[in-house]
């Protein structure tokens, strides 16, 4: 636009030179001509502003790393003038790892038109980001005046960690099978205990499963469905530590929120009743979740990415786990797992549980091994979760 500023100097300029020259009638309209091109074309940008009309949409707010969130927008130009030169100013910002990022966008509308533009964007980091289309502005055609159209509004997309599917086994411990143990509602299993459903026979059905009391009234054989406990005595320890706030560190606590993501999901599937816990730095304590399905998974971690940064000490080592004395299994996942860490542990653990520690690191980093012989211990290097998980014990 500077160069149309410098054409009209310049215009004003000759104009004024021929008039001083000539000094007659054709010389006088000229520079008037001039002198009120600005005032045409303001009046111009005044009618604009009033017909162009911005509008936004987004189809889905939840989305996985990787993929891609879009924004519709809608311009429509409900005048006879071309509204050439459009400027949408936007905000990108993730909640949880404290990032933003601005865009300038450039846009047109032909005379009594609608059109649609899809902003797309991306997220190097799982969190919640908020994207805010902070204004935009109508400019006329020689780029001297700017008048604001209305299009302010904001949109919250959550960006979920990364899901990948390793089959693994969860370390069995006798405490699990206590006095803890509920069942499922949906599928059948091998417990006697209590019945699950009672349906008709078929081929292949066990003799000792029949229901023979049902089976006379009924006329027809039936047989009992045993129901499948299922523990809710598995922890998750997301510990969302980075020591130096490089793009290294927030990288290990992308690939710790997709493991404990993708160890969740795994645990949904199987019918295993699950917890996570995380500090919440706002109120300086550690929250906790139960997680029975994926409204639930995904609940949490909106409930992360809301209340919580990631902080600069590991916590979560120092937690007394006094008053989870019914956890069988915990899972603590943390960036760099130190000596320090694996110690404080050692001193507040529960000693009913079972304790897996998995110690993420950098891909060009050294595998660090975590010498404490009281728990298991798996390394992670980043990004590669389902290498490292699969076909394991946790």
């Amino acid at each position: 636009m500077f160069i149309f500023k410098l054409i009209y100097l310049a215009l004003i300029i000759a104009s004024s030179f021929f008039f001083v020259l000539y000094r007659d009638v054709l010389a006088l309209i000229l520079l008037m001509v001039v002198l009120l091109i600005p005032v045409l074309l303001f009046i111009s940008l005044l009618i604009m502003s009033f017909s162009v009309r911005i509008k936004s949409e987004c189809s889905n707010t939840v989305i996985t790393m990787g993929e891609k969130a879009v924004i519709r927008l809608k311009i429509s130009n409900y005048s006879i003038l071309p509204a050439n030169q459009i400027k949408l100013y936007v905000r990108y910002k993730n909640s949880f790892f404290s990032s933003s990022d601005k865009s300038e966008l450039a846009f047109s509308a032909k005379p009594f038109s609608k059109s649609f533009y899809d902003l797309e964007f991306d997220s190097k980091h799982a969190g919640n980001v908020q994207i805010t289309l902070k204004k935009a502005r109508v400019i006329d055609y020689f780029g001297l005046f700017s008048l604001p159209v209305r299009a302010k509004r904001k949109f919250t997309i959550t960006f979920l960690p990364n899901l990948c599917e390793p089959e693994f086994k969860l370390r069995r411990n006798i405490y699990t099978l206590s006095e803890a143990d509920i069942y499922s509602k949906d599928k059948p299993g091998d417990d006697p205990s209590e019945a699950f459903s009672i349906r008709d026979y078929t081929d292949g059905d066990k003799i000792n499963r029949i229901h023979w009391k049902l089976s006379s009234k009924q006329d027809k054989f039936m047989v009992k469905d045993y129901s499948l406990p299922i523990s809710e005595s598995v922890l998750l320890l997301p510990e969302l530590v980075a020591y130096d706030k490089t793009e290294t560190d927030l990288n290990l606590v992308d690939t710790v929120l997709e493991i404990i993501f993708s160890l969740s999901h795994r645990f949904i599937e199987s019918g295993t009743i699950h917890t996570i816990g995380w500090y919440n730095t706002n109120i300086g304590a550690v929250l906790t979740q139960k997680i029975e399905n994926l409204d639930d998974l995904y609940q949490v971690f909106g409930l992360i990415f809301n209340s919580t940064k990631y902080y600069s000490n590991a916590y979560l080592a120092e937690i007394d786990m006094e008053y989870l004395q019914n956890m069988s299994n915990v899972i603590y996942v943390s960036p760099t797992i130190t000596d320090e860490q694996s110690s404080k542990i050692s001193n507040t653990k529960n000693s009913n549980a079972i304790y897996t520690l998995i110690n993420v690191v950098s891909n060009d980093s050294d595998v660090n091994n975590i010498s404490n012989d009281n728990f298991y211990s798996i390394t992670v290097k980043e990004g590669k979760v389902y290498d490292a998980l699969n076909e394991t014990h946790i």
